[in-house]
């Protein structure tokens, strides 16, 4: 084993530790499980070094045989035996007192909870097998058994009992060899194959023993189905002929050897198991194989999580769509055309002769004067100092234009969003983000979430400046493309006077709110020009000025709308999806750094 895989294997589960802490959607938190499972019960224990001890586990369906070859092996009744079977419902296990010793001392390399139990001349007593913490193993420290065995009795696997099941398979996860054992009746079963073959994947080491055999061409003639079923070979095949005294429990159940490379014809299962059996080489193959199947399971979970954050990304676009779609609409009716009109002034201010250039600066002299005039009137109110005039009339403009779409939007949201029994678009979904997401979206948030959206609205003249200068590079290929300057030029100075006066007056009467709508706002004014400018440059270029302006405003406003109505859920909802992310990555780089095998 690499010196660094112990280290990576700590680390990650540092990382299934974490994101089981976490939100987590049923599928990630099976997954995440699992491989915790793994790691805690089965690689970290083996690879901490002291874990020299040979786990022995004894599996098979109901009624196989398997209490009956545990006590025979252990030389003493521990573990009931009966006809109809099914009487283990516990992992019950036998050690040398010095292995349990260790054990005790060092309880992760026990892999499981121990309770240690006194046998009563008739075995273990009943109530202790069938009750108590089904995760545990019950322990009986017997002098018989070889120092580095841990010997295990399994309940049936293939019992209607979920906890028998669970039992089983936690113990096949972290033995080092399993001794499996059907009849004639069994060995073929589909729930004995499913069973085994996840747990026998990668060549994690196993034996036959066949019970009530018809004789060894027989046996041979099973094994070799069952072998081909689980596509993997048992490193050795033991036989016991059927015998009624076994059945009743009065005969020991000795299986012996059908005989192949490794074990001679006859030779009894317990002393291959206590003598002969090379402990290092079946360790280093079932270590081999749970480091394959860990690289099996994360890439589950990696393919979970990677599903939840498809999942998320899903939500999130969902909601971003529906965000857009109403900032595009929202930008589209209320596009200033102020920074539209100055970008073309601002083009042909770079464009004309010194006489033209002094015509028009005498203009702008002009309806400065007038704009002076109009603002010393003490007809009405000052005009506010704390924000750009444009700015301010571009947000009041948004606000109307918001509130009578902002139910179907909300409503939108609640639809895509919260989710609802049976909804399988919106799983996986932790709990507490649907809880988020129902709590934002519910009816009677509407409103608040509206002023929330209309508050948010402001003073953006990063936005005017940014859009000003797109329309700029636009009447720069439009005059270029279109030619006869001296036309464009003089027509755009015969209306650069006109809404000056007008500026004026509407600047006072709104008390600052108006300039935008003197010089292209949303006012009849505006409209005006608006036609004008598009009658002198055709419509080519206002319209694309339109789409510039709702591309750059609608993201913008798109963020503000979305933040307002997701008012907790969405920073819940764009951290997981990051999360997520960041988690699949860190599994997939594990995956491929860990060393997977010996």
């Amino acid at each position: 084993m690499q010196p660094d895989v112990p280290d990576r294997l700590r680390t990650l589960r540092d990382l299934i530790a974490a994101l089981l802490t976490g939100p987590t959607g049923e599928d990630v938190t099976r997954a995440a499980r699992a491989t915790a499972a793994r790691l805690d019960r089965d690689l970290l224990p083996r690879t901490a070094g002291a874990h020299t001890h040979l786990v022995v586990g004894i599996v098979g369906p109901n009624n196989a045989g398997k209490s009956a070859l545990f006590n025979a092996l252990v030389g003493r009744e521990l573990s009931p035996s009966r006809p109809t079977g099914g009487a283990t419902r516990r992992l019950l296990g036998a050690a040398h007192p010095d292995l349990y010793a260790k054990l005790a001392a060092e309880p992760t390399l026990a892999q499981f909870p121990m309770e240690v139990v006194a046998p009563e001349p008739g075995g273990v007593h009943a109530a202790a097998l069938s009750g108590g913490d089904k995760s545990a193993l019950l322990l009986v420290p017997l002098e018989s058994l070889p120092p580095r065995l841990l010997l295990v009795d399994t309940p049936d696997f293939d019992s209607i009992l979920v906890a028998n099941r669970e039992a089983s398979s936690a113990l096949l996860r972290v033995a080092d060899l399993a001794i499996v054992v059907v009849t004639r009746h069994t060995y073929q079963n589909r729930e004995v194959i499913e069973f085994l073959e996840s747990w026998l994947a990668h060549g994690r080491p196993w034996m036959l023993v066949y019970n009530e055999s018809l004789g060894s061409s027989v046996t041979r003639e099973h094994a070799a189905k069952l072998a081909e079923d689980l596509a993997s070979p048992p490193i050795a095949v033991f036989h016991a002929p059927f015998d009624l005294a076994i059945a009743e429990g009065t005969s020991a159940l000795a299986p012996v050897a059908v005989g192949d490379a490794d074990v001679a014809a006859g030779g009894a299962l317990g002393e291959w198991l206590f003598e002969r059996a090379q402990g290092e080489d079946l360790k280093r193959r079932a270590l081999d194989a749970s480091l394959l199947q860990l690289r099996d399971e994360l890439l589950a979970l990696e393919r979970a999580l990677t599903a939840e954050r498809e999942s998320s990304a899903a939500l999130l676009n969902r909601a971003r769509a529906a965000a857009v779609r109403l900032g595009r609409d929202v930008a589209a009716r209320a596009m200033p055309m102020g920074p539209f009109l100055d970008a073309f002034r601002a083009v042909l201010d770079r464009r004309p002769n010194l006489l033209q250039k002094g015509y028009r600066t005498a203009l702008k002299r002009t309806r400065l004067f007038v704009e002076r005039l109009a603002t010393r009137l003490p007809l009405f109110p000052s005009r506010p100092e704390a924000e750009d005039d444009a700015t301010v009339s571009l947000a009041e403009v948004e606000r109307e234009a918001l509130r009578p779409a902002w139910p179907a939007y909300f409503e939108e949201l609640a639809r895509e969003l919260v989710p609802r029994k049976g909804d399988a678009a919106l799983h996986p979904i932790d709990p507490g983000l649907a809880q988020a997401l129902s709590n934002d979206l519910a009816p009677g948030r509407m409103e608040p979430a509206r002023e929330r959206a209309c508050e948010a609205l402001g003073h953006d003249s990063e936005m005017l400046r940014a859009f000003q200068e797109a329309c700029e590079e636009l009447i720069e290929e439009e005059l270029e493309s279109r030619g006869n300057e001296w036309f464009f030029q003089f027509a755009v100075d015969v209306v650069h006077l006109l809404p000056a006066a007008l500026a004026g007056v509407a600047i006072v009467k709104t008390g600052g709110l108006g300039t935008d709508v003197a010089v292209g706002g949303a006012g009849a004014v505006s409209s005006l020009l608006a036609e004008k400018v598009s009658r002198l440059l055709g419509t080519r270029p206002a319209q694309r000025a339109r789409r510039r302006w709702t591309e750059l405003r609608g993201e913008r406003l798109a963020e503000v709308l979305l933040a307002a109505a997701l008012d907790v859920s969405l920073s819940q909802l764009v951290a997981r999806k990051e999360a997520q992310g960041a988690a699949v990555q860190e599994i997939a780089r594990l995956r491929k750094d860990i060393a997977w095998t010996t």
